[in-house]
């Protein structure tokens, strides 16, 4: 499968082309939007649950990302099938109107322990869940069809880029609203606003080539029916050794993620943040980090190929995030948990290309929401059970949060004796497609 010709020539003769800018600097504002959430959720159920924050938090994370299964097996069809930017300013607007609601219900005054407020809180997750997962399947197909085969890691870098720089500020700046304002309102107001501003800057990106194969057609499988069309992607993602083992790998990493990341509020108070700027300033060296492991993530492709960057990133993150775990709020833990994030871009860059590269245009939605529906799936469970174990009193808080990156750090062990680490460098150093399939 292909890029139609003029849109890999535009891409290809001016820099990564006059859309993908437009695509780029539009990112800017939807991740801003994201993690303003990121940060200013969390810090609204630790303020309306203080007695049970560990459950809250998880049963909040476990909902936000309970829908990326949902979209992942059905709504890549929507992704393949519509427009694509119709599906991503859908995605945009709900989200809009998501974060809209919770601004007007923090305007209420809404009072600590608040059953109601969780309830609220419960129902904006869910939704900002199921569109984000719709938009990030989206997203990269999108990055795809704008910019061709051979320079995806370069794109992919940028993006990730643009969204970690937003990673950096915009917790530091929720930080300061609340802690300014007493109040949430501000902050959920100015994520609505985000996405609104997202979705108007995908409008402005015009049409975009659309995905042919080689012979003309929209594709071989586009009307065998949703069922014939979910189970093709699974199948094609399965049958993949590449997208098999770096989709198992990751979703092993996961069942630690989901509760580190569901807690990092709390870890970043255990670990001596106190007040909700400090808190913020945790965020913004992660967020920082992020940007520059993004930034770093294609030299490392290009030197050491997709999958060893993988497993260089999987030793990295867990690794410092160990040693992050064991030092107080300051300048050193500051630089640990600014490594960690590096470690994620190793990761989430060569890992989003894999999937790119080894599969075939026209069920690029559904492989991509699939593998990242397979991949995240084991995160709620992750976060439910390390909150049900320092409920029970079986370990400590803070003993949980030191042992979960043993399992990325295993994760990456496990991948040196697969395919991942012997067969994933040649497609994007040579800038050929791969023979899809072929193993």
């Amino acid at each position: 499968m292909a890029i139609t010709e003029r849109g890999r020539h535009r891409a290809e003769g001016h820099g990564l082309g006059r859309q993908f800018s437009i695509l780029w600097t539009g990112q800017i504002v939807s991740q801003f939007g994201d993690y303003l959430s990121y940060f200013s959720i969390p810090l609204f159920v630790v303020f309306l649950s203080i007695e049970e924050a560990p459950r809250n938090l998880a049963l909040t994370y476990t909902i936000e990302t309970i829908p990326a299964v949902v979209v992942g097996f059905f709504g890549g069809l929507l992704i393949d099938r519509l427009p694509i930017r119709l599906s991503l300013i859908l995605s945009d607007l709900a989200r809009a109107a998501a974060f809209g609601y919770l601004a007007f219900f923090a305007s209420t005054g809404p009072e600590q322990n608040s059953e109601n407020g969780l309830v609220s809180v419960f129902v904006v997750a869910f939704v900002a869940g199921t569109f984000l997962n719709l938009f990030a399947g989206g997203l990269y197909v999108l990055v795809k069809q704008l910019v061709g085969q051979k320079r995806l890691a370069e794109a992919n870098g940028k993006i990730a880029a643009v969204q970690n720089l937003a990673f950096a500020l915009a917790p530091a700046i929720a930080g300061l609203l609340v802690s300014a304002t007493g109040r949430f309102t501000l902050v959920f107001s100015v994520n609505a606003l985000s996405f609104l501003l997202s979705a108007l800057s995908i409008a402005l990106i015009g049409p975009v080539p659309r995905i042919r194969s080689h012979n003309g057609d929209d594709g071989d499988d586009a009307h065998e029916g949703l069922l014939a069309d979910v189970f093709n992607g699974l199948r094609y993602l399965w049958s993949e050794p590449r997208l098999r083992t770096s989709t198992v790998a990751i979703a092993v990493a996961n069942l630690s993620v989901g509760f580190l990341e569901s807690t990092l509020v709390l870890t970043a108070n255990e670990l001596g943040a106190s007040e909700e700027w400090q808190v913020g300033v945790v965020f913004a060296a992660l967020g920082f980090g992020a940007a520059f492991g993004a930034w770093l993530a294609p030299g490392f492709v290009r030197y050491l190929g997709l999958g060893r960057s993988m497993i260089a990133g999987l030793f990295t993150m867990g690794l410092a995030f160990a040693v992050f775990t064991r030092m107080v709020f300051g300048p050193r833990q500051l630089f640990y948990v600014f490594v960690t994030f590096i470690g994620l871009q190793l990761i989430n860059v060569p890992l989003v290309t894999i999937r790119q590269v080894f599969t075939p245009d026209v069920m690029l939605g559904r492989v991509l929401t699939a593998t990242r529906a397979i991949g995240w799936a084991p995160t709620p469970i992750g976060a439910l059970i390390g909150a049900s174990l320092v409920s029970a009193e079986v370990v400590s808080f803070i003993t949980a949060v030191r042992l979960a990156p043993m399992l990325i750090i295993l994760a990456g062990i496990g991948l040196i004796p697969t395919i991942i680490w012997s067969d994933t460098f040649g497609p994007i150093a040579a800038g050929d497609h791969p023979t899809v399939g072929a193993d």
